[in-house]
Parts: C-alpha cells; structure tokens; sequence
C-alpha cells in the first residue's frame, strides 16, 4: 500500500475513533471500497464483526504447548518452563554436548510466520555483543520451529520498574548499554522492532542483556539471501496493518511509522528506545493509550518532555528523551551511536561535582556582571559608531573631542527605537502562538490543524523548519536581502549621511533634514534586525536540541549579518536627531556652530557655495552670537 493510501486509512480510524463503537463498522465500511481494507480497520479498532481468519493459528498461541521436564527437543533436554514471549512459549532447556543451560523458544504461528521469524532468527545469530543474549542455533522438531538462546538469569526490566523508580545515574547506563547493543545489531543490517522493558533482562552484575533480537516481529529489511527472498514484498512497500498474532510489536512501544505499517529501520529501534527511557526516567510511559488506533491518534500531539512529567528528571537528558521520541524520523537521532554520543555526555555532565549555593551565587554574581559589561560596551560601540558618522559628515573629525558621558547618551538613544520594536514584536509573536493554542481546544479548529500536518507539503516544511543548518542559510541569505532592499529603497538616504556635507549637494542636504525619510530607512532596518534576531534565537534554540558537531558557517554568517544591519541602522542617528546648533552670523552669513575648541569655532554656512565650513576666532568680532538653536539644515526664508 502506498503512503497516500495509508494516509487516507489513517483519517479513518482517527474520524471512528471518535464515533461511538455501534456506528464504526458501518461507518469504516462505508468509507473504504476495499472490503479487506475495512476489515483490517475494524480489527484494528476491536470490532467483532472482523474476526481474524487465522483462527487455528490464534488458539494455539492462546493455549501454547506443554513440554514435560525431560522432554528431548533434537539435543536439547527440557528443564522447565521459563514463560510465553511475544510469539511463542519460552523452556529452559539442557544442552548435555555443551554442559550448559540455554533458551529453547517454540516459535507459534502459521507457517509463513515461522518461516519469516526463522530467517530473521538467522539474521539476528550474527549480531554478537555483551549487552545482546545470542542465538546458538534453530531447530525443528515434530513439525514445530524452536530457536535456542542464551539463558540470561535475572529480571526484567518491566518487573524492575514496576517495583521501584530507577535512579537517574542507572537510567542513564542502561540507556547507554541499550544504545550500544542496537548499533551492534543496525550494523549488521537487524532492526529489533520490539524493544520494551519486558525484552530487557537485568542481570546480577548490573549488566543487560537484550532478548529477542529479531524474533519477536517478522522481519522488514533483511540481509541474508534467503530472508531478502522471502520479505521482498514487505521491503518494497508499507505493509497494512496485520491483526493480533501476526503483527509484530508491541503498540505503545512502536513508532508512529510502524504503528502505520511503513518500513521500520534504525530510527523505529531509537524512537522504542526513547519510550524505554521516559518510562525509566518517571515510571510511566509518554502517552497512556494502549491500542494502535488511539495511538495513532495521540501521535498528533508531540509527547510531553520527560522532565515536565516528572521534574527530577535532568533539563539535558529529557531534550535526548525528546529527541529520541520526534514523531518524523528526520528529526530524532539517527543512528544509536549518536544516542551514545549524547547519553555519554550528559553522564560526564551529571557526574561532575555539585556547585555548592557560594559557587552558585558567585557564578550568578559573575554572569550578571559580565552580561552588563557586555550591554554597557554595546551601547558605547553604538554611540562611538553614530558620533563618529556624525563627525565624518560634518567634517568635525580631530576638531573637537566628546565626552564620554555624550557617546553613552547618544548610544542608548540610538536603541531606543528598535529595543521597542523588539518588544512589540515578541508581544505579538507571544499572543500569535497563545490565540494559537486556544483556538486547538476548539474542536473542528483542532481536525483542521490535524490534518493539515498531515499534508505530505506542510511535512516537508516541518522537517526543513526543525534543521538548523538549513533555517540558518535561509535566514542569512533573507537578511542579505533585507539589508540590499533597504539599501536600494533609501539609496538618497545612505548616499546623503555618508556625503561630508561641506562638499554635497543641495538636494543631498535636503534628504539629511527630510526626518520622514531618516525615519523610514530606520524603521526598515529595525524590521530587518527584529526578524534576523528572532531567527538567530530559534536557531541557536534548534542547535542546542540537536547537539554539537554541526555545520556552523550559516551560523555565523546569520550572526554576521545581524551585526552589520544593527550598526548601518544605528550609524546615522546623531546625524540626522543631533542637528540642533546655535545659528551665528559671520559677515552677514547664516552660519551654525557645529563645533568648539577653546579659542576657534568650527562653522557649517548652508546658504554659501561649497565648500562650507569655516573656521573662526571665538573673539573674532565678524562672528556674532545669536543665542536661537536650530537645525543646521534649517531652509533660509
């Protein structure tokens, strides 16, 4: 079956779930033309009307087999029973050649079902690793197929956990055992397909054993001649939904993309390994429903993070829990050594001594002081940049000094501006994402929104959204263009602030005193800066979920941007919001007092032809004060 036509069956069962269990089957039949795909949803769903066909096969499984203490199965001698695993009856059995005690597991089913677990049983016999219990050898015997294992003695981990939380530091080792026995079995091309508690054994030297490589499930991507025979039609395309007895794995432990019959590969093994974790982290699984179809429906809604279930849980392990349980496989990790990898780390981190409250506080202490060095220096660059644009312009440069306390002044007001337009827009980002969530609560805006996400584009968009290499190329190159339009829009603008005004034009002057369109070049800019700053943030957020080692170019491109769209649209500030001067005359000119030294003034003369700076004696009796502060591109009338 194709995935649009497992998508249309996935709409299905979301919409029966929701009606009340009279009116499924009619409604399911109704629905789908193809009378065997109904019945494989209403089985799915519960319904009595579908019964399975396999009948025999079911009642064998139900009953099992009874195999008496010295009962030879080919060499091996029956001890006892151990219990009934997920698709046969499990005996502890003697092998007198070896002098050892090993697992004797009778494989039930039909006969194609055996015959696909024994080849997967095969595949699996080559995966040899500490923290995986082996496969010696397949038999048969009285028309039945049994698989010997290593005996593993101990508990499980489902007893484990029923019995008492697991602290955080043992969670994290197991979690790291299981990682390393999926990458040992993923390299030699064996995906497990049910791993859950009750498949992990916990041994008395703390070790763990994985159990029932590839036998619990049939098989979806195998790799010996023989097995790639016999499932090439299950690798080709997604499998549909099988019923009970014939469908590998356990629902609340699967995939969303084995729950919907899709090929499993290494991610199916991470997101089960993922549930195991949560599971151990805080005794209870991430989503309580237990059959396929409710699952396939509470898959809709991401699982809620580990550390918000239970808030012992460390902030670092729940962002790999998270990670681990992405309900589209491009987002989680993908491979199990990359699950190492983080596990590791985050080991290293937890086992580092503790910080006591006088550290604590003295880090606090250090990175508030160091945040507001960090502004304070911002601002002084901000207002050192626009003084000196101001001075180039007018052609004050080296004439006089500024104050420090004036590059403060004229740097905080230069950010005033766009920190308020920072503000409104994370207010508005905020209440976008608020109305957002209330409006799901809201049913037909909720199935609306479902189904939507399940639109094979939307997809696409999502998995782009959440790759921070690609948002941060896309966002750098967006800011790229932002900055060039602004540019090309307000080209007069940047042309005339950085003119010396002594030597431009009159219309170059004009511009410089036109505040309507200094305003608008701002207001751009901040625009540009606002969207590349909130990009940065979702990126650098997008990063620190999804660990080190990643390309960082685009990163510091889309930093580098931002920097320089900050500084051109805080360049021209005091040039074109200082401008107010005392208007003077010298030798009946209109002049203004742009700058003084203790003995001369630095005059700007816009009614004379260029150039139009002078220089005059403070005392020089042609000059006369006025008093009247004006702009210095004030219009003569």
């Amino acid at each position: 079956m194709d995935p649009a036509s497992w998508q249309e069956v996935k709409d299905v069962i979301v919409e029966a779930m929701r009606l009340p269990p009279s009116e499924r089957a009619r409604f399911v039949r109704e629905r789908c033309s193809d009378p065997r795909v109904a019945a494989e949803i209403l089985a799915l769903l519960g319904d009595r009307g579908a019964e399975p066909a396999d009948g025999d096969a079911t009642m064998e499984y139900a009953l099992g087999i009874d195999l008496e203490p010295g009962t030879r199965i080919g060499p091996y001698v029956v001890i006892d029973t151990i219990g009934r695993g997920a698709m046969g009856q499990v005996f502890l059995v003697s092998d007198p050649r070896l002098r050892r005690r090993v697992a004797l597991k009778c494989v039930l089913g039909r006969d194609d079902q055996r015959a696909r677990i024994l080849h997967e049983a095969r595949a699996a016999a080559r995966v040899s690793h500490p923290n995986v219990a082996a496969i010696h050898d397949v038999v048969e015997h009285d028309d039945r197929a049994f698989i010997v294992m290593e005996y593993v003695e101990g508990e499980t981990l489902a007893a484990r956990l029923r019995r008492e939380r697991m602290p955080i530091g043992r969670a994290i080792a197991v979690g790291r055992q299981l990682a390393s026995a999926l990458a040992a079995a993923h390299a030699k091309g064996v995906v497990h397909r049910d791993l859950k508690p009750g498949n992990i054994q916990l041994t008395p030297d703390g070790s763990i054993k994985v159990l029932d490589f590839g036998i619990a499930n049939a098989p979806l991507g195998l790799t010996t001649p023989a097995a790639t025979e016999a499932a090439t039609s299950t690798v080709s395309m997604p499998a549909p939904p099988s019923r009970r007895s014939s469908d590998p794995g356990t629902p609340p432990y699967m995939a969303p993309e084995q729950l919907l019959g899709q090929p499993a590969d290494e991610r199916t093994d991470i997101y089960s390994l993922g549930i195991v974790l949560f599971e151990m982290l805080t005794r209870r699984r991430p989503y309580v429903q237990t059959t396929r179809p409710a699952l396939i429906a509470a898959h809709e809604i991401a699982a809620p993070r580990a550390d918000i279930v239970d808030a012992g849980v460390p902030h670092p392990l729940a962002d790999i829990v998270a990670r681990t349980l992405a309900i589209d496989p491009a987002q989680r990790y993908q491979t199990a050594d990359e699950v190492i990898a983080a596990l590791a780390e985050v080991d290293e981190t937890l086992q580092r001594p503790g910080r006591g409250p006088l550290e604590q506080a003295v880090r606090w202490t250090l990175g508030i002081v160091a945040s507001g060095c960090g502004a304070v220096a911002f601002v002084l660059l901000l207002g050192f940049v626009n003084t000196l644009v101001f001075d180039v312009a007018v052609g004050s440069r080296g004439f006089s000094s500024h104050p420090l306390s004036n590059i403060w002044t004229f740097g905080q007001r230069s950010i005033v501006a766009p920190l308020a337009l920072v503000v409104m827009a994370c207010g508005a980002i905020w209440a976008v994402l608020a109305l957002g969530r209330l409006a799901q609560l809201v049913p037909i805006v909720s199935d609306f929104v479902i189904r939507t996400r399940q639109l094979p584009r939307v997809s696409t968009l999502r998995s782009f959204a959440t790759n921070p290499t690609l948002v941060a190329r896309v966002a750098s190159l967006a800011a790229i263009v932002g900055v060039v339009l602004v540019f090309w829009r307000f080209q007069t603008v940047v042309t005339a602030w950085q003119t010396p005004i002594s030597e431009a034009p009159a219309d170059a002057l004009a511009t410089l005193a036109n505040h309507e369109a200094q305003s608008n070049f701002r207001f751009y800019m901040s625009l540009v800066v606002v969207a590349t700053g909130v990009a940065l943030v979702y990126i650098v957020r997008l990063r620190a979920r999804e660990g080190r080692g990643r390309e960082r170019g685009s990163l510091y491109a889309c930093i580098a941007v931002l920097a320089v769209a900050v500084i051109v649209n805080d360049a021209p500030y005091r040039l074109v919001y200082d401008t107010a001067r005392e208007r003077v005359v010298l030798d009946g000119q209109r002049c203004y007092a742009i700058a003084e030294a203790p003995a001369r003034v630095l005059l700007f003369c816009p009614d004379m032809d260029p150039p139009r700076n002078r220089i005059a004696g403070a005392s020089d009796p042609a000059l006369r004060r006025t008093g009247i502060e004006e702009s210095i591109f004030t219009k003569t009338r």
